[in-house]
C-alpha cells in the first residue's frame, strides 16, 4: 500500500466557464499497479481520476462520454472493449476524441513502435498483451 497522493492547486478545479461538448468523448487511462512485476507508476490512477474530473467540471465533456479506466480495471480486454467497440460506436465525423494514458510502455525491439501496457499486459513480450500506442489513430482526422 502506497502513501495518498499529496495534494497541490491543481487538485482544485477553476470554476467552470466552459459550454457543454456533447460531441466529445474521452478514455482516461491510468495505471498504477501492475499484474506484472512492473515498478509503481507514481501516482498514475489519481492523474487519470483527474483529468476525468477536469473534462467534465472544467471543460465541458458529459459524464456519459467519458471512460476512466484505472489499475485492474484496465485490462487488454478493457482497452479492447473501449477502443474497438464503446469509442467507434459513438464517434461521428467532427467530434472530438481526446485520449489520455498514464503508465508504463513498451516499445517493439524491431520497429521502435510505441506499446501501451495494460494492467494485466507483459512489457517483455510485447506482442502479448500491450496495445499499439497508434491504436485507432488511422480513422482521424488529426491528432495532436
Amino acid at each position: 500500500p502506497s502513501a495518498p497522493p499529496a495534494r497541490s492547486d491543481i487538485d482544485d478545479l477553476p470554476e467552470s466557464r466552459a459550454n457543454k461538448r456533447p460531441n466529445a468523448h474521452a478514455i482516461v487511462i491510468g495505471i498504477r499497479d501492475y499484474r506484472q512485476e512492473l515498478p509503481e507508476a507514481d501516482f498514475a490512477d489519481a492523474d487519470a481520476r483527474l483529468v476525468a474530473r477536469y473534462l467534465t467540471r472544467s471543460l465541458g465533456f458529459e459524464d456519459a462520454n467519458v471512460v476512466v479506466l484505472t489499475n485492474e480495471t484496465a485490462t487488454k480486454s478493457d482497452f479492447e472493449k473501449y477502443f474497438e467497440g464503446w469509442l467507434p460506436n459513438r464517434v461521428r465525423k467532427g467530434d472530438e476524441v481526446f485520449l489520455y494514458y498514464s503508465g508504463h510502455g513498451a516499445p517493439n525491439p524491431t520497429t521502435g513502435d510505441a506499446y501501451l501496457v495494460p494492467y494485466d499486459g507483459d512489457p517483455v513480450s510485447w506482442s502479448m498483451g500491450s496495445v499499439d500506442a497508434d491504436s485507432g489513430a488511422h480513422s482521424c482526422q488529426g491528432v495532436l
